[in-house]
């Protein structure tokens, strides 16, 4: 199982897209076990992976609590703890195989997140309300400010890097730029010098003026 799904490159991935993912193949076994699953998830948690070892390795971790579950509601919740993202399933094993076989759901998505290096750990006892977390180290998002009179330049890169670790900030009015580039501390800033009552090349040289300025790669258009 692991072998063929250990393929494709890595890519920057919505953590909380892929879980729901996961779930929607997972649906019509809660549906024969009577178990709801109740989800909590954050936005904006992406991390760099392999997406089809990923939504298996998701798929089989839920598949196995929803195999051992003995309850109505099966607790999914996806957080952030400073850079890492945090996946937690609360369940209560019954009587039931533990399914620890090398071949068993959970066998396979602990192999699995250990090649995309994520922490996997499971904490349980007969009976007893267990727990499986899984650790992930969140990609670094890059900010990119956009100084620009007309707004459908930024509109046009969100849209552009939507699917990447770019967060877009734009400023329409060139006088409030500083202080937003002061605030910011941008990674890219993409700067129009054609602007009108600018003398764009004077202002890119008040720009790389500045500290926050310096650091940046700036692109003039």
């Amino acid at each position: 199982e692991v072998e063929r799904v250990n393929s494709g490159s890595a890519e920057h991935l919505d953590l909380a897209e892929l879980l729901l993912s996961a779930q929607g193949s997972v649906a019509s076994l809660a549906e024969r076990q009577g178990i709801q699953m109740i989800t909590e998830t954050m936005d904006g948690l992406t991390v760099l992976a392999n997406r089809v070892m990923l939504r298996q390795a998701l798929v089989n971790v839920l598949s196995y609590a929803l195999h051992m579950h003995q309850g109505p509601e099966l607790s999914i919740r996806l957080t952030q703890e400073a850079d890492d993202a945090l996946l937690t399933i609360l369940f209560t094993p019954g009587s039931a195989e533990a399914m620890i076989s090398p071949a068993s759901p959970r066998a396979v998505a602990q192999q699995l997140f250990a090649l995309l290096d994520a922490e996997f750990e499971e904490k349980n006892s007969e009976g007893e309300q267990a727990v499986m977390r899984v650790r992930f180290h969140l990609s670094k998002k890059y900010s990119v400010l956009v100084v620009d009179d007309y707004a459908g330049v930024a509109q046009l890169l969100r849209s552009y890097l939507r699917e990447q670790p770019y967060v877009v900030h734009a400023v329409t009015d060139p006088t409030l730029a500083f202080d937003v580039l002061e605030q910011l501390e941008p990674d890219v800033i993409l700067l129009d010098v054609m602007m009108p009552d600018l003398d764009g090349w004077e202002f890119l040289e008040r720009v790389r003026g500045t500290p926050a300025g310096s650091k940046a790669m700036i692109i003039v258009s």
